[in-house]
């Protein structure tokens, strides 16, 4: 696995925190949530809410007539002008079109760190890995196809009504699977330093792959929206799918260990196949309650980790 070199074109030249009020704007936006009511003057309109990546704006057109509003996660080219000041801007649309053209990273929020940094990270953590079939399993399932590059913008959940663009704690985000799997990585070295007894490896390589699955589960368009096969099957069992593709150096006993500690950290509270945990009881609890504790703090922000010494206090809480 290699550092992705990350496009460099630019289809928006505006952004929604870059609004300002009586000026005229020719420029893309996703629409997120669309409503049509009826005007006792102004017949029928609709309410729109736009975004991007640095946030959200309510628009309004007026005189829709019988138009069928987009769906929900189009990216449009929108014609308008915005009215309002800062803290209370709308846009008043003049028309507006879908488009195919786009980045989806100009309407997604980015995780905090840089992508380049969590790679390298990533690396450094699989290498870590002592044992040799574990690890060539690792690099397997991110070597089939372009798994790693798709795994490396993933977000790790879809966004509720009450996420926004700049909530810290939201897994809609791109690069959120990756973000998400060093922090349990990170958790799961700190718990097994002071266990005896602890398979140390087999915690590390179900923190690489646990969402690994995330890659099958959700798509980006001009929003985070969930496959068909993340509402038949929860994350863990998408990712076992993956497993299961490169896993064939494993021994029976091996792999039947590594699929209860990735099944232990499902967040849905699905068992899987292990309903009643006879192997790696040890290491599918320890990995359980790092993913949990990782669920709680995660509305912190990932800066909040490390400014708050998160990890030490995880660790005490986890052993």
């Amino acid at each position: 696995m290699q550092a992705t070199t990350e496009t460099t074109r630019k289809a928006k030249q505006l952004y929604v925190n870059e609004l300002v009020g009586g000026t005229d704007i020719d420029e893309l936006f996703a629409l997120t949530h669309a409503e049509l009511r009826a005007g006792e003057r102004s017949g029928t309109y609709a309410l729109m809410t736009l975004a991007d990546c640095t946030g959200t704006v309510r628009a309004i057109r007026f005189d829709v007539g019988r138009d069928r509003l987009p769906a929900a996660g189009s990216v449009l080219r929108v014609v308008g002008r915005v009215e309002g000041t800062r803290t209370a801007r709308r846009i008043k649309v003049k028309s507006l079109r879908p488009v195919a053209d786009y980045d989806p990273r100009d309407f997604i929020a980015h995780t905090e760190r840089q992508l380049p940094e969590m790679q390298a990270e990533f690396v450094s953590l699989v290498k870590s890995v002592g044992d040799l079939h574990l690890r060539r399993l690792i690099n397997a399932v991110f070597h089939r196809g372009n798994v790693w590059a798709r795994f490396c913008v993933a977000p790790a959940g879809v966004a509720d009504a009450a996420d926004t663009a700049d909530k810290g704690g939201s897994a809609a985000r791109i690069g959120a699977a990756l973000a998400t799997t060093l922090r349990v990585g990170r958790l799961v070295e700190a718990v097994a330093e002071n266990q005896t007894g602890i398979d140390r490896d087999l915690l590390v390589t179900a923190a690489c792959l646990h969402l690994v699955g995330c890659v099958d589960a959700f798509q980006l368009t001009g929003v985070v929206s969930a496959t068909p096969a993340a509402a038949a099957l929860p994350i863990s069992q998408l990712s076992l799918y993956r497993l299961h593709e490169a896993s064939s150096a494993l021994s029976p006993e091996r792999r039947a260990q590594l699929e209860a500690v990735v099944h232990s950290g499902d967040a849905a509270g699905r068992t899987g196949p292990h309903t009643k945990q006879t192997i790696a009881v040890g290491e599918a609890q320890l990995f359980a309650a790092c993913v949990q504790i990782d669920t709680l703090a995660d509305t912190m922000g990932e800066q909040s980790h490390r400014e708050k010494g998160f990890y030490h206090v995880a660790r005490a809480a986890a052993c």
